[in-house]
């Protein structure tokens, strides 16, 4: 077993340990800070967005304690996203804490607990597809927006907003060539970006979408060829999964249709990602 596969192994497995925190007082500071901002800057919300990311994510806490937080969030819905649907978006909104509320969900779209809670608002999920396409090319926010957006991927209803808000053709567009207000992507970018877009075209509408961009098969041709295992599985699944679905689109693209995808793709282990979405 690899390092990778045994590090998900014991995340998957370790058994959540609900920390002593009062996660209704909480959920009540978080929710309550329009009304603060109106009052005063809200100088205690950054740090204690803080606190929670650092529950979520510090290396120094034991597994267990950080998948216990991570489950007790929606569990006592502490960004509000039931008893106050107004709350996250308005956090999104926010530039003083947008980076901190993005890293959060980011954190909490690791597992599918957190995935269902942030998708089960659409407004949150559109500010962060806004975000994503708004912010520049591997920024911090953009980096966060990324990453969140990318698990998110795997859920239906997530992949029919992304794929209705245009991040097919932003991710193919991002993947190529740099242009006009986009520098060269960043590895990051490039691994988690054609992630998200593999996991789009697994989707019929995100398939018609890909094969709409007439940059779709140099980008993936090209990225086939990158030293990151990852970035060449991910683009060889890409390629099968839209000329399996349209032989004859395929074709006209220049795919040649499955007869030339597979040799294409060689023996790449593609199958186990074409079921991604959870």
């Amino acid at each position: 077993m690899s390092p990778a596969r045994s590090v998900r192994s014991r995340a998957a497995t370790a058994r959540p340990q609900l920390p002593q925190i009062d996660f209704t007082a909480l959920r009540r500071f978080v929710c309550s800070h329009e009304e603060r901002f109106e009052a005063s800057p809200p100088s205690t919300l950054p740090a204690v967005l803080r606190a929670i990311l650092q529950r979520l994510t510090s290396a120094e806490s034991p597994l267990p304690l950080r998948r216990g937080f991570l489950v007790a969030v929606p569990c006592f819905d502490v960004l509000g996203v039931r008893c106050l649907p107004t709350a996250l978006p308005s956090l999104l909104d926010n530039p003083e804490v947008s980076e901190l509320t993005l890293g959060i969900l980011a954190a909490l779209a690791c597992e599918a607990v957190g995935r269902s809670y942030i998708v089960s608002s659409d407004a949150s999920v559109q500010r962060m597809i806004h975000l994503l396409k708004s912010k520049p090319l591997d920024s911090s926010v953009h980096i966060q927006a990324l990453a969140a957006m990318q698990r998110l991927s795997l859920r239906r209803s997530a992949q029919d907003h992304m794929i209705e808000m245009g991040l097919v053709e932003w991710a193919v567009q991002v993947l190529g060539s740099p242009t006009e207000g986009h520098g060269m992507p960043s590895e990051f970018s490039l691994e988690f970006g054609s992630a998200m877009l593999m996991n789009l075209a697994l989707r019929s509408a995100g398939k018609r979408r890909c094969l709409e961009q007439q940059e779709m098969l140099p980008v993936a041709m090209k990225l086939m060829e990158h030293w990151n295992p990852q970035i060449r599985t991910r683009s060889s699944a890409l390629l099968i999964a839209v000329a399996a679905k349209f032989p004859r689109d395929g074709a006209t693209l220049g795919l040649g249709g499955n007869a030339a995808i597979y040799p294409l793709a060689g023996k790449q282990p593609w199958g186990r990602h074409l079921s991604e979405t959870d």
